[in-house]
């Protein structure tokens, strides 16, 4: 009890774990709405999911963060415990710590006020040093899930082994120097859509676009672009993405039964291996969403050059006759005005944007058929050049009495 309370006076989120498992019972997005709409103390709601026979599980939240030293495979040796012990000796550090059914141990510490503001992963597992994988993983949240002290499953139960206490402030660094802990910031866009659209789209992908592992060809980097797609692009559930992974459509196979080996066959991974791929996938950056957002960005900056070119028109000088130009010379005008190369699919766009002026009464331009061609009525290559001239002139002029002021 003094360990549930201490979690949640740091403000965890408690996750109801599927019995005998590691893993959520349903969305982590449905236990942190229960979070929002609890009030008091969470402890209760730890106590109640323990008291019904479910293991019970926590999302990292606010300061913490969690090691978790794991034990050498078919043994109860933990190879990094000396390093552990040697930096909590020297520090006088002395965190809360929950021995594991397999021997494997958490120990809970608060992050350094600086390191807490920065943009860190969620989890950085099996980090290397010198090359070298190093077992112990480094959970910091908030997409992270740490199974909570009182849950029990085949192995045994996950036990305090000291008394809570506040939990020592230790940058990670100090005991891993070389560990990578801070997230890809390039900027991406995510499908925003309704829940059910993200599932269909992402059944979708998996059917038609999503690469297939095959083993000795970069299984593990096609295993690595799917779980991106499913948990960071469409936003969904890793436990949602496990399940749409390993189930298909009534006489469809799943993408996890299409992984192929070496020899032909089918060579699915393991559901431990697909969770570890789900959970890594977090913290990496969609290259779709990337795109998106690179169209999104170089949409709205021609939009703006486009809305320029429709000042730049209200600035032609009065003329005799009429001159025009056919839409297509006029969009090439505006690519070679500001140095783009637009394809001609855009012509279309600004056609849109010069209309609406037009309807606006924004300029004296007028749009008119010639022989099956749309042409503008009232501009020439000259005009524009001029108009050009005498808008840059009245840019200057603004920026002068700006000055001034």
């Amino acid at each position: 009890m003094e360990h549930l309370e201490g979690l949640s006076g740091h403000g965890v989120i408690w996750v109801q774990l599927s019995h005998g498992s590691k893993h959520s019972l349903r969305g982590w997005d449905h236990y942190e709405n229960l979070h929002h709409h609890h009030e008091g103390s969470s402890v209760d709601m730890a106590v109640e999911i323990l008291r019904s026979g479910y293991g019970l599980g926590y999302l990292v939240r606010g300061d913490l963060w969690v090691l978790d030293l794991d034990t050498q495979p078919g043994t109860a040796n933990l190879p990094m415990l000396d390093r552990f012990e040697d930096v909590c000796s020297a520090r006088y550090l002395a965190p809360p710590r929950i021995q594991t059914p397999s021997m494997g141990m958490h120990a809970i510490f608060m992050k350094p006020p600086a390191l807490a503001r920065m943009p860190l992963k969620n989890h950085v597992c099996h980090p290397l040093e010198d090359e070298e994988k190093q077992e112990w993983d480094f959970k910091f949240g908030p997409r992270t899930l740490m199974v909570a002290p009182g849950t029990t499953n085949n192995r045994g139960t996950y036990r305090p082994i000291t008394p809570w206490m506040d939990p020592p402030v230790l940058d990670p660094r100090v005991l891993a120097p070389q560990i990578d802990l801070f997230k890809d910031q390039r900027p991406f866009l995510i499908d925003n859509r309704t829940l059910r659209s993200r599932i269909i789209s992402g059944y979708h992908y998996l059917t038609r676009y999503a690469p297939i592992s095959r083993e000795g060809y970069g299984g593990h980097h096609a295993l690595h672009e799917v779980a991106v797609m499913l948990v960071v692009y469409r936003d969904l559930d890793p436990e949602l993405a496990l399940f749409m992974l390993t189930h298909a459509a009534p006489g469809e196979t799943s993408w996890n039964g299409r992984c192929i080996g070496v020899d032909g066959n089918p060579y699915p991974w393991s559901h431990h291996e697909l969770r570890r791929a789900l959970s890594d996938a977090l913290d990496d950056v969609p290259s779709l969403g990337i795109k998106d957002y690179e169209s999104k960005t170089a949409e709205q900056e021609l939009r703006w050059l486009m809305a320029s070119f429709v000042n730049i028109l209200r600035f032609i000088p009065p003329h005799a006759g009429n001159p025009a130009m056919t839409a297509t010379e006029l969009f090439h005008a505006f690519n070679k005005m500001f140095g783009l190369s637009l394809p001609l699919g855009w012509r279309a766009i600004l056609g849109r944007e010069l209309t609406l002026a037009m309807d606006q009464g924004e300029f004296s331009l007028r749009k008119a058929g010639r022989k099956g061609i749309n042409h503008y009525i009232g501009v020439n290559p000259d005009l524009l050049d001029a108009a050009q001239a005498r808008y840059e002139e009245q840019q200057q002029m603004v920026a002068i009495a700006d000055m001034s002021a």
